[in-house]
């Protein structure tokens, strides 16, 4: 009887083990099963970060490349713009000549002999060197990049001597570039026939507008 029990103990002791033992399995088969799903669901989740990296990071080169192809154009097209001489056109020089106070020479000087002054003659000499004065003004626009600012109105001022020479050239108000030592060299070329009375003082106007 004990024996019979004996037996019967230690095939219910077996068929636990095996029964512990196949669970076991079974739970570690379940556990490896999700695990590997867990696993290649992340590295298909790294596998498309790394894809998607990829293309920006592609992306950001192609527009870095022609960011800096537009840049070197970009250059070149301001050192061919800064290369170029400024051109300026001038308005027409206004051709009234107003005749100024006669200039005194001496207070105890007295009248020079002779005819008076044809005015026409230093209109005449103004209208012919407005290409010359126009040079002058994009000459000094190339030294003096202010010059392209704005317009502006300067007064040309000059004595006419009895003897006929020009001389006391002075532009009002102040332009720089050179403009105002290229004026005078051109202004004191000028000579007129002798006249009587005295020396005559004028002022013209010149309208300097950049183009």
């Amino acid at each position: 009887m004990e024996s019979a029990l004996d037996g019967q103990g230690e095939t219910t002791i077996m068929r636990f083990k095996h029964f512990v033992v196949l669970s076991s399995a079974m739970l570690f088969g379940v556990f490896w099963t999700g695990c590997e799903k867990k696993n290649t669901k992340e590295l298909a989740d790294m596998q498309a970060k790394l894809e998607k990296e990829a293309k920006e990071s592609a992306t950001c080169q192609d527009n870095a490349s022609k960011l800096k192809d537009r840049l070197v154009k970009l250059e070149a097209a301001l050192k061919k713009i800064q290369d170029q001489p400024c051109v300026f056109e001038l308005d027409p020089v206004t051709l009234e000549v107003k005749k100024r106070a006669d200039a005194v020479v001496s207070s105890h000087a007295g009248p020079a002999k002779g005819p008076p002054l044809d005015l026409n003659l230093v209109r005449s000499r103004i209208r012919g060197v407005r290409s010359t004065l126009k040079r002058c003004y994009e000459e000094a626009a190339k030294r003096d990049k202010s010059l392209a600012a704005s317009s502006k109105t300067v007064s040309l001022r000059f004595t006419v001597y009895n003897s006929g020479k020009v001389g006391n050239i002075r532009l009002v108000p102040y332009v720089g570039g050179g403009f105002g030592p290229c004026v005078r060299r051109v202004v004191h070329t000028w000579k007129f026939p002798k006249f009587g009375g005295y020396p005559k003082n004028f002022m013209q106007r010149l309208h300097l507008t950049p183009k």
